[in-house]
């Protein structure tokens, strides 16, 4: 019996094709300060907006043809059909109640499935004491997501929730076949 020879791949020739497949990029808000916050009234949903003010996208993928955060529609946008992402969204918030604040973190893709990959925090340090939030949202990009983008939602479930300082790292973690 033979075997089709194989040819074997360097460090760098494996880091390359890997490379291709998968990478990130950061964007920075300037537009919400502690002075200036987005606030959310208690049971409200809104469109966590973020301005992009600062990119690093050196290392997004090389099939990326456009940004993966869309600043003027507020909306991620996937580079192809069942791609899995990595979505972190850092922010500093605060929160009118001293107990119980408590906020749903989630990316709205419309049709018939609307707000998915859903995040329940809440708030620990009491009223108006800013807190530091690095969320982590996984999942995939189907074809509603791929049709419609993704915005990202925050529902503040109890207080009044005011957000601010707002950055979104986006990671491909996997290209979709």
């Amino acid at each position: 019996m033979s075997y089709p020879s194989i040819t074997a791949l360097t460090d760098g020739e494996v880091d390359l094709l890997i490379s291709k497949q998968t990478g990130w990029s950061v964007h920075v808000d300037s537009f919400h300060t502690v002075g200036s916050p987005q606030t959310i009234a208690e049971g409200a949903t809104a469109i966590l907006t973020n301005n992009s003010n600062l990119v690093i996208d050196s290392q997004k993928p090389a099939d990326a043809t456009a940004p993966m955060w869309d600043a003027a529609a507020s909306k991620f946008r996937p580079i192809k059909l069942n791609d899995y992402y990595t979505w972190i969204v850092r922010f500093k918030a605060k929160n009118t109640l001293a107990n119980g604040g408590y906020f749903n973190l989630g990316i709205d893709i419309g049709g018939t499935f609307n707000t998915i990959f859903i995040a329940s925090h809440p708030f620990i340090r009491g009223a108006n004491v800013e807190q530091s939030f690095n969320i982590k949202l996984e999942g995939y990009s189907g074809a509603t997501f791929m049709a419609n983008g993704g915005l990202p939602k925050l529902t503040s479930l109890a207080g009044v929730t005011t957000v601010y300082e707002k950055e979104f790292h986006i990671v491909r973690d996997h290209k979709g076949r």
